[in-house]
């Protein structure tokens, strides 16, 4: 990596962009880490990212702290709490309401309290608690939150979200993010995701296996 690139506050996404997963908007063609600027995600004191052609560049207004990559879907958080996700979306695992893929980032959101989780999307900003964690399965995604309370999406084919498909709102692939009630009165620590498998680490030590 270029030096001018160091500590410079950017986020960088490169590879295979199939379905768009690197969100650079096009899917014809690979990324190289010298042109894997995000400029949506980026902000650098000393340089004016909305003059330049890198996509998604508006100001840097949204920082990444967290991200995670599935095997062709990408979900970062931001400082502030703010979800957004992109690429291939045919399991559900974007999170967005709807099975497409996903070339720019796409905002998303968690169900507005327990009793909405069964609703359909709400695309209406709210207040959430702090958003402590996201990970990427092959087709599903993870997030939880500092307290302790977990969310899920995507491929639920073998089970792997943590909650029964026979239930009339739960499919074998989800679209919007669920509340895991099942788990809900375990605070969990940590989360793995594999293909097609789940790993949860609880506080009090109990290790949840899914999938």
């Amino acid at each position: 990596m270029d030096q001018e690139y160091e500590g410079s506050g950017l986020f960088l996404s490169w590879g295979c962009g199939q379905f768009g997963q690197h969100g650079h908007h096009r899917t014809q063609d690979d990324v190289a880490a010298k042109d894997g600027v995000l400029g949506q995600f980026s902000k650098d004191k000393d340089r004016d990212w909305t003059t330049t052609s890198w996509p998604g560049s508006g100001g840097g207004s949204h920082q990444v702290k967290l991200f995670s990559c599935g095997a062709s879907h990408t979900v970062v958080v931001t400082d502030s709490n703010e979800i957004f996700a992109w690429g291939n979306g045919k399991s559900g695992q974007l999170g967005t309401g709807d099975t497409e893929t996903h070339l720019k980032p796409t905002q998303i959101y968690l169900p507005r309290d327990v009793e909405s989780v069964s609703s359909s999307l709400d695309s209406r900003p709210v207040d959430t608690p702090h958003i402590k964690g996201v990970r990427c399965g092959g087709r599903h995604t993870f997030i939880w939150l500092d307290n302790g309370q977990m969310y899920s999406f995507g491929n639920n084919f073998y089970v792997q979200l943590g909650y029964d498909m026979q239930i009339k709102h739960h499919k074998d692939n989800q679209v919007v993010p669920n509340l895991l009630y099942g788990l809900i009165i375990h605070d969990v620590l940590q989360i793995a995701c594999g293909e097609r498998h789940t790993m949860l680490l609880m506080y009090n030590g109990l290790l949840a296996l899914l999938g």
